[in-house]
């Protein structure tokens, strides 16, 4: 009973504003915008067509290139009414000029893609799920056109849930053709994105701000000795506001998340239950947080120098991994261009060492960051971690790999949970002593 007085306590602390009210306004935004959301499946040719949409744009009206335009032409299906995602497909590539002039003007311009070499590896770029892809230069040719046909057979989709498709928001307005993708990946974005991300970060930074009193409030003139004359142990009485805290946040993340994974299940058919786990992720990275901020709010009574401390923390223990991560990449690609280039020399063997120096940023720089990341507690990971479970949720193995999530991200999940509640159980405990033994 004691507890529950004490949650029902901190609560009213939290709702006594606005804060909690225009967050749930947000977060029922955000699921109107899910229900808004509609897909229409492209053909190849509309993907095709898109990859040569900006060439055209800047290229078809300037006569010292030759005005050129780049068009997919006689799209066909060749075993229809197999599903468009099973299909195979035949359609000619056309590049065209006013007159055969302007043609060989194109030609001579060094970056356009006029050979049948660069034309094939633009459409496989773009329309990399079509398998089995042949061409040809067509024949007899009008002056002022090249024409080259292209021939599939299959493509890598295996249901219509990874084909690629054109979202439209609010149920009418088409998205731009930057936002093509298949409707997994698109579910991925709004859960990763959307909420994961950006409502995420946001719900945590209004958190930290709403619970950073919560201390404070507790440690005023005659606040305490009004608790614990009930009565109840003064550590006992700060762990109890620590839970009202990430209770608090917990209904919020489920209110949020469960709300949106509703929706998208409606409206898209993909019901990803590891979308459903971020609600006690997103509970535990607070946990990290929180524990931050109790600290030190028992240490200044300042619920202001409770809230700077916190974010601060925050913003240099993510940091730490995010910096780690930049130079680790960057050293890495260093490493592999290096190595394909002395191959291209024909330099087999190449002496790892050798590769290490080519590395932009000193080895050294990357190991401190290593350490330094390891000993601090893992919000950068757990960010990390979650957005990969939300893929492996939705994503197929194709377009997990095309991600990179596929690889061993470096760092397990009984680690990440570990360390960080290490620190989690560390800074309570310092909390909790320091106010058992404080005199008022």
């Amino acid at each position: 009973m004691k507890f529950l007085a004490i949650l029902r306590d901190s609560y009213k602390e939290a709702v006594s504003g606005w804060v909690l009210q225009a967050l749930m306004v947000l977060a029922g935004l955000l699921m109107l915008f899910v229900v808004g959301l509609s897909f229409r499946p492209l053909s190849p040719e509309e993907d095709i067509e898109r990859q040569f949409a900006l060439l055209n744009l800047f290229l078809h009206n300037d006569p010292n290139v030759g005005r050129p335009e780049w068009h997919v032409e006689n799209f066909v299906q060749l075993n229809a009414p197999e599903p468009y995602w099973k299909g195979n497909y035949k359609f000619d590539v056309v590049v065209r000029s006013p007159s055969a002039e302007d043609l060989e003007k194109v030609k001579k311009t060094e970056g356009l893609p006029t050979s049948e070499e660069d034309i094939r590896r633009m459409v496989k770029q773009q329309a990399n799920y079509l398998k089995n892809v042949t061409t040809k230069p067509a024949e007899n040719n009008p002056p002022g056109e090249l024409r080259y046909e292209f021939r599939t057979e299959g493509t890598k989709v295996e249901e219509p849930l990874a084909w690629r498709s054109q979202p439209y928001l609010f149920f009418a307005v088409p998205a731009p053709s930057i936002l093509w993708m298949s409707l997994r990946q698109a579910v991925y974005r709004v859960e990763k994105t959307l909420v994961n991300d950006i409502g995420s970060w946001g719900a945590m930074l209004v958190s930290v701000i709403i619970t950073a009193g919560f201390i404070p409030n507790l440690l005023r003139k005659g606040a305490l000795d009004l608790y614990i004359a009930k009565p109840i142990g003064r550590i006992q009485l700060l762990l109890y506001k620590y839970i009202g805290g990430l209770i608090w946040v917990f209904l919020l993340a489920a209110f949020t998340v469960g709300g949106v994974w509703l929706m998208i299940g409606v409206r898209t058919g993909v019901w990803s239950p590891n979308f459903l786990l971020t609600i006690p992720i997103m509970t535990f990275y607070f946990a990290i947080l929180y524990a931050i901020s109790t600290l030190v709010g028992v240490l200044t009574r300042n619920t202001m120098v409770a809230i700077l401390v916190t974010v601060v923390c925050w913003a240099l223990v993510f940091g730490v991994g995010f910096a780690h991560d930049t130079v680790q990449t960057i050293n890495r690609e260093s490493q592999k261009q290096f190595v394909e280039l002395k191959k291209k020399q024909g330099q087999e063997g190449v002496n790892p060492e050798d590769a290490k120096a080519a590395q932009p940023i000193h080895p050294m720089v990357e190991e401190i960051l290593y350490g330094v990341r390891k000993a601090l507690p893992r919000t950068y990971d757990l960010d990390m971690l979650s957005g990969r479970l939300i893929a492996k949720g939705v994503l197929t193995d194709e377009e997990l790999k095309d991600k990179g999530f596929d690889k061993d991200p470096g760092v397990g999940w009984a680690e990440v949970l570990i360390v960080s509640a290490v620190y989690i159980f560390a800074l309570l405990g310092l909390a909790g002593w320091r106010m058992a033994t404080r005199d008022g």
